[in-house]
């Protein structure tokens, strides 16, 4: 908006920049995780049951991957959204669709209501 772009472009921009991120973080996960494991995990013990896992269980149970995507743009950022849904070991095409919905979903209302902001702040 800053930019001087008419709503539809602002919104083209909106959904590309989460998509593009959802896309790098599920389909570039293996090399992330490798990248990982080399530099960061040097034999680092996991616990099976702690409060973050405790936590992504109910999460999972409760909003499924419906619920992580329609609050990755509000709740999450779209990496963390992405993360979490590779966690839960959902398949990588449904991710990237199901956050394509939910970003076409919230692009167009954050769009909107930022626009009419402007709007009523003109005016």
């Amino acid at each position: 908006m800053a930019l001087g772009l008419l709503w539809y472009e602002t919104f083209l921009c909106t959904i590309l920049g989460m998509m593009a991120t959802v896309f790098g973080m599920t389909f570039l996960s293996n090399f992330f995780r490798r990248i990982e494991i080399r530099f960061f995990l040097k034999s680092k013990k996991k616990t099976p049951f702690n409060k973050r896992n405790r936590w992504a269980i109910k999460v999972r149970q409760r909003l499924g991957m419906w619920g992580v995507a329609l609050l990755t743009p509000i709740l999450f950022t779209p990496p963390i959204g992405a993360i979490l849904a590779l966690a839960f070991r959902y398949p990588k095409g449904e991710i990237f669709y199901k956050m394509l919905i939910s970003a076409l979903i919230w692009g167009l209302l954050m769009v909107y209501f930022f626009y009419y902001i402007k709007e009523l702040w003109v005016a």
